[in-house]
């Protein structure tokens, strides 16, 4: 982030309809300050492809497969838990997720 130097993530959107872009910012702008949603900091476009890019808080997040055999069934119920209070608060604004999966859960296990 060239504003105060904090790392950010950079999500490259691939070329689809641009309503399906507008759907998904404006989803996450709603669900902006929610508890364990990913804060969306940015959108802007790659000036020479004019690809969308999304740009996020960054999260120390650990691969699925490598941090899962290190989970106690305690850090299991913790994060799952901690995936509800999301999803309650997505509902709570009436967005439904529709592919809740690992890949899609960001987890920073030191935090």
């Amino acid at each position: 982030n060239l504003n105060n130097g904090s790392k950010c993530v950079v999500k490259i959107l691939k070329p689809v309809k641009k309503k399906k872009i507008k759907r998904e910012i404006k989803i996450l702008q709603n669900l902006s300050g929610g508890k364990n949603i990913i804060q969306l900091l940015d959108v802007v476009r790659d000036p020479v492809t004019k690809t969308p890019c999304l740009i996020f808080e960054h999260v120390n997040n650990f691969d699925f497969k490598t941090l899962y055999p290190t989970l106690t069934d305690y850090d299991i119920r913790y994060y799952i838990y901690e995936l509800l209070k999301a999803l309650e608060y997505s509902h709570s604004m009436g967005i439904m997720h529709r592919d809740v999966k690992p890949h899609n859960v960001m987890i920073d296990h030191e935090k």
